[in-house]
Order: C-alpha cells, then structure tokens, then sequence
C-alpha cells in the first residue's frame, strides 16, 4: 500500500499509494473501507462516496463510487436518488429504475426487487407477479382475495370488507351479517329496512315497497 521515489533513502520517504492510508509516511498502509475512495497519496484521510452510492475497498476515485441497487444517477460520482415508489432497481450502477407490473406498487422507494412490488387495494395477486382486479362479491388486500359473507356483494375492484352491502332482501352493517328482511318491511339492500305503509304487509324478504 505504499510506494517512493527512486533514490528514497528512509522509511519515511514510502507513502500510501492513492485508495490507502496511515497515520505517517512510513507505516503500513490500509485499504480505504467500502464506501470510501482517495485520490491522493500521502496519509490524507478517506473520503465518504457520495449519497446513495458505494466503492470497493482500495477505491481511489470518486468515479469508483457507484449507484447501490435501489438507487440511480446520470453517471457514476454523482449521488444516487432513490428509485421512486412504483419502482426497483436490482442492480448496482446508472441503469434505470423499472416500473412494477400493471396494478402493483411498492410500499416505499429505494425498492431492490420486483418481489417489492404488491398489489395494490382492490387487487390481488402474488408480490412481483401479475396482478387481478377484484372480482364482484370479494374485497382484496394485498395478494388476497375474500369472499364477501354470505347474502351480501360487492363491486369489481373493492378493496374492504365494508364494501360488501347486503344484496336486495337482506338486511345488516356493512360488511357483517346479512338477515333476511323481516315481515311486513322491504330492505332494498345494504343496512336499510323500510316498514310497509300502514295497513300494508310484505312477506319475508321483501325487496321494494311496492
């Protein structure tokens, strides 16, 4: 790690080579650590690479510090922004950030892998691969898809339990049980139950006032 000029003629004349340093000329010199460069020789401290980038051990230009995975730049040197939410990067270096699949995200940026990318609410599919939107009658969260309980439904794409109503007929809080519409009152659906007019009735299960 050290090197002198021709005719040196003490210990002291052997300096650390560039991506080396010690305490004085003529000791032993160590490596600059990973994430460090030095261009100069002599005993000048490492200098930290640039945000969101790294170096090998021994680096001795900033050009040495590249981009770690999750992050990107126009050239090596320069600091890294991280990739944005929605997209990874599994690679070291400039390349660019790649997009998740169709109706995926990520949680947070800096994302390394497509394994990062989940679907979002209202689909479902599992993390990295293609996902689907909600079909009626479910609500999905993340790679899951659940069946609404049983007489009450749902839009394509619902993302809650509570988006699954009562069907016509059926009474109850969304997202809970359904009960069938009690004699003498119409339910058009959801949590609503009307009483007939007076000196009207309705059997069970009525679903309009008419």
């Amino acid at each position: 790690g050290t090197s002198s000029a021709s005719g040196s003629n003490e210990l002291t004349d052997c300096i650390c080579v560039a991506g080396y340093t010690a305490g004085s000329d003529g000791a032993e010199c160590t490596a600059c650590g990973a994430g460090t460069y030095k261009a100069t020789t002599g005993t000048g401290a490492c200098s930290t690479c640039p945000s969101g980038t790294s170096s090998g051990a021994g680096s001795d230009s900033v050009g040495d510090c590249i981009c770690v995975a999750g992050h990107t730049a126009g050239s090596d040197g320069f600091e890294c922004s991280a990739c944005e939410a929605g997209t990874y990067k599994s690679t070291t270096g400039t390349g660019e950030c790649s997009s998740c699949p169709a109706l995926s995200s990520t949680d947070a940026e800096g994302s390394t892998s497509q394994e990062d990318c989940i679907c979002t609410a209202g689909a479902y599919g599992e993390a990295g691969g293609a996902c689907t939107v909600c079909e009626v009658g479910s609500w999905c969260s993340g790679s899951t898809n659940y069946s609404c309980p049983v007489y009450s439904s749902s839009g394509a794409g619902s993302s809650s339990l509570t988006d699954c109503e009562c069907v016509a007929g059926y009474v109850g809080a969304n997202g809970g049980l359904c009960g069938l519409c009690s004699p003498d009152h119409w339910c058009p659906g959801g949590n609503v139950s009307e009483a007939c007019a007076v000196h009207s009735s309705s059997p069970a299960g009525s679903v309009r006032l008419e």
